[in-house]
């Protein structure tokens, strides 16, 4: 197709006498349709009015031609994706037998195919004892030339820090927040 604004106006315009020529090989479809959808973008058309009125097959609805125009035109492009996607598959090997390994630790599922073997180690929580050598080493190291404004953040952020360890629940928003004015500082 060498103009696609003009078979566009054609399909538009002529009702159903007229359907898009998408080209005889796989490479001309391919190219064709995916023309014809960056037009429709590129014009903000909208199917149903004019273009879906070629492919509505005698229906007077016009989902009718949307589905129509989707069937005969969309998905000969989806398909032809599909099938270089298959071909790609079966040329990594992927069309081969998998056998999989699933392990539940948990609630945390490690997935392994063929032979392979997964060690994999889960941490959901804070190691107290450690934030709190963190926090110790921290105030030692504090930058000395920090203005006004900086002391009063890194006091404010680690007293919140000592503070949520203490709970039974440390808020983790709290901690993140305070970890990160830290971060501004130094």
């Amino acid at each position: 197709m060498t103009d696609i604004d003009t078979a566009i106006d054609e399909v538009s315009e002529n009702y159903g006498d007229v359907l898009f020529d998408l080209g005889d090989t796989v490479s001309e479809e391919v190219v064709n349709v995916y023309c014809i959808l960056k037009k429709i973008l590129e014009r903000d058309l909208e199917i149903a009015y004019t273009i879906g009125h070629a492919y509505r097959g005698g229906s007077d609805k016009y989902q009718a031609g949307v589905d129509g125009f989707n069937e005969r035109v969309v998905m000969v492009l989806i398909r032809h994706i599909e099938g270089y996607l298959t071909k790609i598959g079966i040329d990594m090997g992927m069309d081969d037998n998998i056998k999989y390994s699933i392990t539940v630790n948990n609630g945390q599922v490690n997935l392994a195919s063929d032979n392979a073997t997964i060690n994999a180690v889960q941490n959901n929580g804070i190691n107290i004892e450690e934030l709190k050598v963190l926090i110790q080493t921290l105030k030692k190291s504090a930058p000395t030339d920090m203005d006004k404004d900086e002391k009063e953040t890194f006091s404010e952020s680690i007293e919140t820090l000592e503070h949520e360890l203490t709970q039974p629940k440390p808020k983790k928003s709290l901690m993140n927040t305070a970890i990160k004015a830290l971060r501004r500082i130094w």
